[in-house]
């Protein structure tokens, strides 16, 4: 994960699993989200490099201008924005994955 403040752009780097072609492949993808103004973090320690880290949701907090990507464990990033823009890139070639996620729906 990178915060480019003179950017304004928050860039995260993911080893993504394909639920779209059901055949259990992952593939490195990057998510890019610009006009961000301020990050913020919560659960998660940058000093711990070799952490695991699942993102489970992103959410839109209108009402605060902000977007959270919320992670397995509790751990969550805020990014205080000025507008939506960001994307979602794949790149490389996907590979086989050896189980494919769990996560229990709320109720």
């Amino acid at each position: 994960m990178s915060y480019q403040v003179e950017e304004q752009r928050f860039v995260l780097l993911a080893n993504r699993f394909r639920w779209e072609v059901g055949q259990g492949a992952r593939v490195k993808a990057a998510l890019v989200v610009d006009r961000v103004t301020k990050v913020r973090r919560r659960g998660i320690d940058k000093g711990r490099h070799e952490q695991f880290l699942s993102l489970l949701a992103t959410r839109y907090l209108e009402q605060e201008g902000a977007i959270e990507l919320a992670f397995s464990g509790g751990g969550a990033i805020r990014l205080e924005v000025s507008g939506i823009l960001c994307h979602l890139q794949d790149f490389g070639e996907p590979w086989p994955a050896a189980w494919q996620p769990h996560h229990d729906q709320e109720p």
